[in-house]
């Protein structure tokens, strides 16, 4: 550190012994100062640094979570919303409650995880479950955050594409189907 440069870095060598403690504790002292006000600086920028990096995901316009052992670590608002939960009570919750069947769970956790596995992104549009148990379509893309262990941990971004899903149903009716008839 630049502040260090001004403490004298070698004791005199005309002091007796009593004189040389007190100049060390001294110059101790004085180093431990520098480094205290050099801490806490970079303690401030750390804070300010996460309080950003919480409004970047706060208000992103996709669902960003945070897995571990299947359990929600942690999620945006965004996320939240597309599930139909409220401010914080996602954090906690096992991820088997957003799935509408227990095959539809171990089929995405036996594909994702072989995938997370290799140190490469999952990504998959799939139906999930809002909290009052209607189905949406989600399109998600994860990364384990240890790829040997991705039961450890993933980061995972969700994106409700319900409404293009039905739209492209549509389309397919349409395509396939007279318009007079429907048949």
């Amino acid at each position: 550190l630049p502040e260090f440069a001004n403490v004298p870095q070698t004791m005199p060598g005309n002091l007796d012994e009593l004189d040389a403690v007190d100049w060390t504790l001294d110059h101790t002292s004085e180093k431990l100062g520098i480094a205290l006000e050099a801490l806490k600086t970079l303690n401030h920028d750390l804070q300010q640094r996460v309080i950003e990096q919480d409004v970047i995901l706060q208000n992103a316009l996709v669902g960003i979570l945070m897995v571990r052992n299947d359990v929600v670590v942690s999620c945006n608002r965004r996320l939240e919303e597309i599930f139909g939960y409220r401010s914080g009570e996602m954090t906690g919750l096992p991820t088997r409650v957003l799935y509408p069947t227990e095959d539809a769970y171990s089929s995405f956790q036996e594909k994702s995880h072989g995938v997370l596995g290799q140190g490469t992104s999952f990504s998959d549009t799939l139906t999930r479950l809002r909290l009052d148990g209607t189905p949406l379509w989600v399109e998600m893309s994860g990364r384990a955050l240890n790829p040997q262990q991705p039961h450890e941990g993933s980061i995972w971004i969700c994106s409700d594409v319900t409404e293009r899903k039905a739209a492209e149903e549509q389309l397919k009716f349409i395509a396939y189907h007279d318009a007079l008839t429907g048949l």
